[in-house]
């Protein structure tokens, strides 16, 4: 696990993901994110991602502000990414917006 103090004064681990794994029943969704000020808040978007049932890979990349996301659709809709990541925001005071931009 990683941890840093970023410029909005977090401190955050990033819990490691799984190794992708593409199935014929997951799929890829690519989110734009918006309110990531350092790597620390990039973690907290990771791992509140991570921990929702359904999500099997995620990588943040903050330069971007982008997130791409593993799913199995039968537990989790991609719509709903949006609202996990400003709910990680919410938790620590943070405010994130996501919005879907793909699905593959």
């Amino acid at each position: 696990m990683t941890t840093s103090a970023g410029s909005c004064g977090c401190h955050v681990e990033k819990v490691p993901a799984p190794a992708p794994s593409a199935s014929a029943e997951s799929q890829m969704v690519a989110l734009r994110i918006h309110g990531m000020g350092c790597a620390n808040c990039a973690n907290r978007v990771h791992n509140g991602l991570l921990s929702a049932p359904g999500v099997t890979f995620v990588h943040v990349d903050l330069p971007s502000s982008t997130a791409a996301v593993r799913i199995d659709p039968r537990r989790i809709r991609p719509d709903t990414l949006p609202d996990i990541v400003a709910r990680a925001g919410e938790e620590s005071g943070h405010r994130y917006e996501a919005a879907v931009i793909d699905v593959a």
